[in-house]
């Protein structure tokens, strides 16, 4: 937790010493040694590799970190998370975002271009429902914002999670996706 604290705040070459315990009457005693080292912002940030339909302004606008802001592990973890989601809402089911981070430690700079590897379109091929004594599954599958046939979408996936529950037909609801043996298909089980 210490070395993430040091990550998110701009410390990237931090250091830890393995802890130092000591104990005596009154109690038990930690002293980690910690070398900070400089401070770094971030610098160029590109967005390079596979296009999508949505434009890089768009995408952009998405990232949370900017430049000039110091420099921040967690974020750019975010922004990976944000850029596959945007892949995934296109029908990029096993899409790749790879950071590419560089370091200038003499003007204490990280630049950072996040590789998109979009991979192949999926479909979804087929949307299995079991579990369900309640109701007819034409009244689950009105409920959901996919349906057989569409392309991949992680949003769609959650409205329909969301409308599902909503629903309070049923005591729990679980999607599961799993690879269909035909290349660019998917299947749905809920």
């Amino acid at each position: 937790k210490i070395h993430s604290h040091y990550f998110n705040s701009g410390f990237v070459n931090a250091q830890l010493a393995e802890p130092d315990v000591t104990y005596d009457k009154k109690g038990l005693y930690i002293k980690i040694q910690i070398k900070e080292g400089k401070r770094y912002k971030f610098g160029a940030i590109a967005i390079s590799g596979d296009p999508l339909q949505k434009s890089y302004g768009d995408l952009f606008a998405s990232l949370k970190i900017k430049e000039g802001d110091h420099y921040n592990r967690e974020k750019i973890v975010k922004d990976i998370d944000t850029l596959i989601q945007a892949c995934n809402d296109e029908g990029y089911a096993y899409a790749d975002v790879d950071p590419n981070i560089d370091i200038q430690d003499e003007k204490q700079l990280v630049n950072v271009d996040y590789q998109i590897i979009k991979g192949e379109l999926i479909f979804i091929n087929r949307i299995s429902i079991s579990g369900n004594t309640i109701t007819r599954d034409k009244v689950i599958r009105r409920q959901l914002s996919v349906v057989e046939g569409d392309l991949y979408s992680s949003s769609k996936l959650k409205e329909s999670y969301a409308s599902l529950n909503r629903m309070r037909y049923f005591e729990e609801v679980d999607f599961q996706t799993e690879k269909s043996p035909e290349k660019d298909k998917m299947n749905i089980n809920i």
